[in-house]
């Protein structure tokens, strides 16, 4: 049995739409620095119009350092 985590499973809405999207493991299109070397940290970012959708998850052995939010942002076209 695969185990996926949550952001394999966040991948399945922009692969199966065709759209472009970036993940902690390939960064060519967008940016966010993930470079604190105490943190485990994945995203997954990608695209749709103006709105762009954002899931970003680390862990920290150092307590309260972990961080976990998503959204969806927008601005003027």
């Amino acid at each position: 049995m695969i185990v996926r985590n949550s952001i394999d499973i966040l991948l399945d809405y922009p692969k199966e739409r065709g759209l472009i999207y970036e993940t902690n493991e390939s960064k060519e299109r967008f940016f966010l620095s993930t470079n604190d070397p105490f943190l485990d940290t994945k995203y997954v970012i990608f695209k749709i119009d103006s709105l762009i959708f954002c899931a970003y998850d680390s862990y920290a052995v150092k307590p309260f350092m972990s961080k976990t939010f998503t959204g969806v942002y927008g601005g003027l076209v």
